[in-house]
Parts: structure tokens; C-alpha cells; sequence
């Protein structure tokens, strides 16, 4: 069963969305809430494996509901269900599974009920091989081209912000994730990753050299590719910190000021 939660602040509509679901027996209407915050509670102490949610709501707004929650599961699939267009597009850049408006037929719910099935099973899948080959929590959810992948941290190059998305850069591609780049700091593992700059995360592991480029702030080569990720002056003493323990090449001076 996909434990199913559903929140609008209009109680016509959470009727409207279970009578609709009765139809589609895969999905267990677990909760249904009016009131955002009683929402996260509810996602923080059930199962739920996806979310129907409204975007216009008192308080907090559907985009900001949707990020608190996949703070609690991160793997958690959403569907926006909103009676205004403008946010579509917001929405599949945050990686919604879907975008449903009001009024909602049968058909367009079965077509969005295949893709949450089929969304979940790769999941599921997915977090069986992790497991297989260790513990499935070391892993990333990452999408790439539709599909949703388990990425090892070991393996990313950084994180950083393309295009209001936060992503993981990979040898083999680049990953849209669902966290803030501060939730993917407080949970990395310290010893693999720094904070370099407001806007990227470095794997340490993957640091070829540092070089200085102006006023204190210096530029991190990657292993294999051309790009460079920069080092502001707020966090270079610390990226000193950091790798006087370890074999990479820093550049520079011993009396430098950071």
C-alpha cells in the first residue's frame, strides 16, 4: 500500500481528493490535514510515502511545506494539487512527482496515480540494492534526466546551485536534489566534505589542489574535470584547517593572513 497524506486548508477538497483516491485501492489515505503544521507533525510520526498538497495556504505555502518535510523524509514523492497554473513550473523544479489542477478528473488521476507508482518502485528499488551493498541512510536521492537514483557521497565531486536547484556533481553526470545545501552540511559526513562557499559543498577526497586567486579567497581544482569551485574568504582558514592534515596542494604563502 502507498501510505498517502493529503493537505489542503479547504475541506472541500480534502473530501473531493478521497472520494477521488477511493478509486485507486494502491493508495491508503493515511492523514488529511487542514493546517500545515499539523502536516509535518504528521509526516515527523506516520509513514507516508507521498503527499497531495494544496501551494496557496495560510502561514506556510506549499513550496515551503514540501521543503520541511523532505527534511523529515527525504525520499518523500509530491504531488501539488492548486487551482492556479503559475507555480507548475516552480513546482517540477523542485522536483514535484506531478501538478494536478482543480477541479480534478478520474483521468488525470490515473495518469498521476502511474506516475507515483512507478516513481515509488524505483525507489524501493533502488534502496534494496543500497542495502544489499550497505546501509541504504549513506545514500543520496538524486534525479537525473526523470529518473531517481541512490548516489554514494564518496563518489560526488560537489554539491552546488544550478539554476534555483541544488545538485550533486558527479563524474558520471549532474544529480537535481531536494535539500538545501545547509541540510546536506549538517548531515555529510565532516570528514568527507567542507563548505567552501555559500554555494558549494567540496569532497575533500577530490581536491587535486588550491591555488590563491585574489584578496584571500582562493580557487579548488577537482579531480578529472576543468571547472574549479571557489573558496571565499569566509571559509579559508578553515579549508587550511582542514588540509595542512592531509596530501593535498595548497598554494600558499605561510605568513598568508587566513
Amino acid at each position: 500500500m502507498i501510505q498517502t497524506l493529503l493537505v489542503d486548508d479547504e475541506p472541500m477538497a480534502l473530501s473531493n481528493l478521497k472520494y477521488i483516491l477511493k478509486s485507486f485501492p494502491a493508495f491508503n489515505v493515511a492523514g488529511a490535514c487542514a493546517v500545515p503544521e499539523d502536516a509535518l507533525e504528521f509526516c515527523a510520526n506516520h509513514e507516508v510515502d507521498v503527499v497531495f498538497m494544496d501551494i496557496e495556504m495560510p502561514r506556510i505555502k506549499g513550496m515551503e511545506l514540501m521543503a520541511k518535510m523532505r527534511e523529515i523524509r527525504p525520499a518523500l514523492v509530491v504531488v501539488f494539487v492548486t487551482a492556479y497554473r503559475d507555480y507548475a513550473i516552480r513546482a517540477f523544479e523542485t522536483n514535484a512527482q506531478d501538478y494536478l489542477l482543480k477541479p480534478i478528473t478520474m483521468e488525470r488521476m490515473a495518469i498521476t496515480a502511474r506516475k507515483v507508482e512507478q516513481q515509488l518502485q524505483l525507489l524501493r528499488s533502488a534502496a534494496k540494492h543500497s542495502s544489499e551493498r550497505g546501509n541504504a541512510n549513506d545514500y543520496i536521492f538524486g534525479k537525473n534526466a526523470g529518473s531517481t537514483y541512490l548516489l554514494s557521497p564518496e563518489e560526488i565531486l560537489y554539491f552546488t546551485t544550478e539554476s534555483k536547484n541544488v545538485v550533486a556533481v558527479t563524474p558520471n553526470g549532474v544529480y537535481i536534489l531536494q535539500h538545501s545545501l545547509s541540510y546536506l552540511e549538517s548531515r555529510l559526513p565532516k570528514q568527507l566534505f567542507f563548505r567552501c562557499h555559500t554555494a558549494y559543498i567540496v569532497n575533500l577526497k577530490k581536491i587535486e589542489y588550491i591555488a590563491p586567486r585574489f584578496r584571500n579567497a582562493y580557487s579548488i581544482k577537482i579531480v578529472g574535470i576543468t571547472k574549479t569551485v571557489p573558496v571565499s574568504r569566509t571559509f579559508a582558514k578553515n579549508l587550511k584547517q582542514r588540509v595542512s592534515t592531509m596530501d593535498i596542494m595548497m598554494s600558499l604563502d605561510r605568513d598568508d593572513p587566513i
